[in-house]
């Protein structure tokens, strides 16, 4: 019997020796998982911090596209206003022009009186007037007249010849 029983003692060690060894495997797989699991936890945490840094960038680009946005519509608005008010000056100024009559150029021919005559005696000439065309300049209207610049100013007193309308009446010399 000695025989049976030292025979079934070895296989049973042999069996706790297996299980002792295999629960060394296990709790080494386990230890392994664990670790690694750890350093996944890691890269992860490290990862949403980076696409947190990467957020806030983006934020600050945002920002700062929305206030370059905010001046352009402010200078795009203010130039449109300034468009509006030259729509409307050049609007008056058309509806003036049109509203203007025409002077009518006195005829000498057929004239049953005489032009007055001046304290001296006399006979002094009838003023003459001029309608204001496209393309018109002061200078230009003076050499057409034969008269200056200088001379129609005077005759026009307050007249700006930077400021003259189309359909606007002078007086020439």
């Amino acid at each position: 019997m000695n025989l049976v029983e030292s025979g079934s003692t070895s296989s049973g060690s042999y069996v706790v020796t297996g299980l002792a060894v295999l629960g060394i495997l296990l709790g080494g797989v386990g230890l392994y998982v664990g670790l690694s699991g750890r350093g996944a936890e890691k890269d992860q945490e490290n990862r949403i911090a980076e696409l947190e840094q990467r957020v806030d960038r983006m934020s600050g680009a945002l920002e700062e596209l929305n206030g370059q946005l905010r001046g352009l519509h402010h200078n795009t608005r203010t130039a449109l206003q300034g468009l509006n008010e030259q729509l409307n000056q050049l609007r008056q100024d058309t509806r003036a022009a049109r509203a203007a009559p025409a002077v009518a150029q006195p005829s000498t021919a057929g004239a049953s009186t005489p032009p007055p005559a001046s304290a001296s005696g006399a006979a002094t000439t009838p003023a003459k007037t001029y309608t204001i065309r496209a393309g018109d300049l002061i200078a230009k209207i003076a050499r057409d007249n034969g008269t200056t610049v200088d001379a129609i100013l005077k005759a026009n007193p307050g007249l700006n010849p930077n400021r003259i309308k189309v359909g606007q009446v002078i007086n020439l010399p």
